[in-house]
């Protein structure tokens, strides 16, 4: 029977899903002292505030990163950057060098690791339906900076909040942390969008699931595409990356087909274009090969 098992799952695969879990780990345990050192002095509600958050924190992206789905990858990737945050704000509030160096260190391996494209592959893979392989794509460069800011306006009023109410300065903490949670749950949407950006084979044809550049999403049948291959410079082929940056993978057609390009500024109600090839971005363009050559896809 098919599997929803990734194919060909590398060496490199399970050492960079087992070093972000066992980095994780590690920061939950080693870096217990550095949260000790920062919250010495600190108000008994501060101290039980920050603990129960810290563990909340640590046991909900550990379940994630166990429990693999396309669901969860958007857990772990929300949750990792505040694992670095807390250490960065531990290292400020009076952890010794020592100990804030160790968790700082775990902290980036984890985060590192955890946004990784091996690791997002195992995971939406896990979410895939019978015979199909689902393949990240790459995350265009102009999204990095928004997404950064919105987590930071999330996670910033959300731990400053936490600390305020912990401080017991309740008006002003009650407010910030409401005001994170509510944007905390935009974000989530947001970040969910990205981890749901895929290069799909399916027994009948390839797939291209990407809401951030597509109306809807679009299927090429395996009969009308006649090469697959690195894009070359200038190609001539409807870029459907997203601006990324990068090699690109270039679907050359039979015939003209229908794409929908999503809604902007200019074309509220989408643009719809007709080309006989496509580019798109996935995170591993060799994978993305590989894969259409297993499924006999003619390669160029």
């Amino acid at each position: 029977m098919p599997s929803n098992q990734p194919r060909s799952l590398t060496r490199t695969d399970i050492v960079i899903l087992w070093a972000c879990r066992v980095a994780w780990v590690l920061l939950a345990v080693v870096g217990g002292s550095a949260f000790s050192d920062a919250l010495n002095g600190r108000t008994a509600l501060l101290r039980w505030i920050a603990g129960v958050a810290l563990w909340a924190l640590f046991a909900v992206c550990f379940v994630a990163m166990v429990v693999t789905s396309t669901a969860t990858l958007t857990v772990v990737r929300l949750l990792l950057p505040v694992g670095v945050a807390v250490c960065i704000i531990a290292a400020a509030s009076g952890a010794t060098a020592v100990h804030a160096a160790v968790a700082v260190a775990l902290a980036a391996i984890a985060l590192v690791t955890g946004f990784s494209s091996e690791f997002g592959r195992i995971f939406v893979q896990q979410s895939a339906y019978g015979d199909e392989t689902r393949l990240p794509l790459r995350l265009p460069v102009q999204f990095i900076l928004p997404l950064t800011l919105g987590w930071i306006a999330a996670a910033g009023p959300l731990v400053s909040g936490l600390l305020l109410v912990g401080a017991h300065q309740w008006i002003a903490g009650g407010v910030l942390t409401v005001a994170g949670v509510a944007a905390s749950r935009q974000l989530r949407a947001s970040f969910h969008r990205f981890s749901r950006r895929w290069l799909v084979f399916v027994p009948s044809g390839v797939v291209i699931h990407d809401q951030l550049v597509l109306a809807e999403t679009a299927m090429v049948l395996n009969t009308a595409i006649v090469g697959v291959g690195l894009a070359p410079v200038g190609s001539g082929a409807a870029d459907l990356t997203g601006g990324t940056t990068g090699p690109r993978l270039e679907l050359q057609l039979a015939e003209s087909e229908t794409f929908v390009y999503a809604a902007d500024n200019k074309n509220p109600h989408g643009r719809a274009i007709h080309a006989t090839g496509v580019m798109i971005s996935p995170s591993r363009p060799g994978r993305a090969l590989a894969e259409s050559a297993r499924r006999t896809l003619p390669i160029i």
